[in-house]
């Protein structure tokens, strides 16, 4: 029989997403990316947000304030798949805390990982805003020492200039993000 969640646990591998082969060829308004953006052409403004670890609300260790590696030593944790810049922070975390790294489902977004967190998969490292999505449907978010930082882009395509549609968009999106924001 084949295991369901084998798609969910097999990494992939990194790809150029169709959005980052948009930018420099301006054909896009804006790109709103995951850092790093070395090779993007444009005007680009990186936010950075600190990302919290979700569980059921009636979890032992959501009594915690902040988690740590050794917290969650014994727990399944659900992940982003390897290459992710939050993946790679954890693996370094737990490394650096003598912890064997080792992911029971690897899923490629935020709000997959909360759902299966929802479901009693584990718990998860994800993004404040996804997070915040959750609340109220029985997960709770807690801080996570050593700091996991998500960095993304918004890119503005080209030299300029640019529409001010486009520019009251990112002005808006920046405002709605503050509050989240590092």
């Amino acid at each position: 029989m084949t295991d369901p969640l084998a798609l969910w646990r097999r990494p992939r591998s990194g790809c150029i997403h169709p959005v980052r082969m948009m930018i420099p060829s301006e054909q896009c308004d804006i790109a709103i990316v995951e850092t790093p953006i070395d090779d993007l052409a444009g005007q680009s403004e990186i936010l950075r947000f600190e990302c919290v670890m979700v569980m059921p609300e009636q979890h032992p260790l959501a009594e915690y304030h902040t988690l740590t590696p050794q917290l969650v030593a014994r727990e399944p944790i659900v992940s982003l798949y390897r290459e992710h810049q939050t993946t790679q922070q954890l693996e370094r975390a737990f490394f650096e805390a003598r912890i064997p790294w080792d992911p029971v489902i690897q899923s490629r977004l935020f709000a997959t990982s909360c759902e299966i967190v929802a479901t009693g998969g584990g718990l998860a490292i994800v993004d404040p805003m996804t997070a915040q999505g959750y609340l109220s449907q029985g997960l709770v978010a807690r801080r996570f020492k050593p700091q996991v930082v998500l960095e993304i882009a918004i890119t503005l395509p080209g030299e300029g200039p640019y529409s001010r549609l486009a520019q009251d968009f990112v002005a808006r999106m920046k405002a709605e993000l503050h509050p989240f924001s590092l």
